[in-house]
Formats: C-alpha cells, structure tokens, sequence
C-alpha cells in the first residue's frame, strides 16, 4: 500500500490584489458621496464663505469709521492751519499766543459745527462736506478744542459731539 501525501496549499493573496480590494472598500468620506450629494455640500461651502466674508467687510469697510476719521483730519485741519495761524496773525510774539490759547485750557474753545469745519477751506474740503451731508447733520455735529500744555500748533485734545446716522 501506498500511501498518500495529503497535500495542504495556501492561497496567499498577491499585494496587486489587496491593494484593489482596499481601494474599492475604502474611498474615503468623499468618494463615497454621490454626485448630489457632493454638490449640495459645495454649495453649503460656499455659502458659508460668503456669508464670513460679508461679515468681514461689513466690520472692515463700516461708514462710522471712515465719517469719523474725516471728521477728524477736517477738524485739525482746522485747529492747526485756520484757527491757531489766526491767533499767531494777531499776535506779536510766541508769549502772547501762548497766553490766549492758554485761557481756552480748562473751558476749551467754542463748539466748531461740521459746516464750519467744512466751509473754512471749500476748496480743499468740497468733496468731503458733500460725503459727510450723508451721514451727518451739518449743525449738530461738533467738535470742541482743549489747548494742551506747550500751547503749540499741535497741542490740543478734540471732544466730539456727533450727529450722525450710520
């Protein structure tokens, strides 16, 4: 009698094989989508984007920032190049205009409207009174200037009074 070798073989998987197995089992959160599917998160995607860079702008590009910074150069414009060169105008000496802006420390000057801010120079002011006219109330927006200790052209604090719609 003979006997026979039962033989055992295994069947190893080549790694061609297995890769493709993987690949087909596992195509990642994306792959897995349907073709609607996909679109409609894109396009939730990109309203979210839009939405953000709304808000963005509307924090950057705010009208009351840039109404009250013009508001600003006009109203130091005026206090250094109309009113204080009026004063040194009037006066002899250094001493003596030191004397007058000093009176104005504590009480400050009178109230200068926006209109007046404006009109002391139209030339150089024309085109920004007419932006202002939309926001603000020409009258009723003032500024109010401290002369600051060396009582020079550029020693001064302003107190804003706005009247404005932003």
């Amino acid at each position: 009698m003979v006997k026979k070798k039962n033989k055992i073989s295994y069947i190893i998987p080549s790694k061609k094989n297995t890769k493709k197995t993987q690949s087909k089992n596992n195509k990642g959160f994306w792959g897995r989508l349907s073709g609607i599917q996909r679109l409609i998160i894109g396009i939730i995607v990109c309203a979210i984007i839009i939405v953000l860079a709304a808000l963005a702008c509307s924090f950057v590009f705010r009208p009351e920032n840039t109404v009250k910074s013009k508001i600003d150069n006009l109203a130091s414009d005026y206090y250094e190049n109309f009113f204080y060169e009026r004063i040194v105008e009037s006066n002899n000496s250094d001493d003596a205009v030191k004397k007058v802006v000093s009176e104005y420390k504590d009480t400050g000057l009178t109230p200068v409207s926006l209109r007046q801010l404006v009109l002391h120079d139209t030339q150089k002011n024309f085109e920004i009174g007419k932006y202002l006219k939309n926001y603000c109330d020409e009258n009723n927006t003032v500024a109010k200037f401290y002369p600051e200790e060396p009582f020079d052209k550029t020693s001064y604090s302003i107190e804003y009074t706005y009247s404005c719609e932003f």
